[in-house]
């Protein structure tokens, strides 16, 4: 969706993960999919300080993410200490492929 940008991808502060950061900016009630390649078999909403809150589910590499108007989501995706090669957004239409 044109609505959620994807504001920033980093490893973890902790050094275990990747970290995906993403807000809607139109005021709208909006469900959209978190698709990342590379093995990752958990996924975490977390606050702002990387602290896991809740576990999210993680299927085929895709992540559910629904987001309040103006809301910002910090995902948190573990797969070892490892980083993966590239992370893809996908939001019902592609908007672009990150390498890291």
């Amino acid at each position: 969706r044109s609505n959620v940008v994807l504001e920033t991808i980093k490893c973890a502060e902790s050094g275990h993960g990747i970290i995906i950061r993403m807000y809607e900016s139109e005021n709208a009630l909006t469900k959209t999919n978190l698709v990342v390649e590379g093995n990752y078999n958990k996924a975490f909403a977390c606050n702002l300080l990387e602290e896991e809150e809740a576990e999210l589910e993680l299927k085929d590499g895709v992540v559910c993410v629904q987001l309040k108007p103006y809301e910002v989501v910090t995902v948190k995706s573990y797969r070892g200490i490892q980083i993966p090669k590239r992370v893809r957004w996908d939001a019902s239409l592609f908007i672009g492929r990150f390498t890291l």
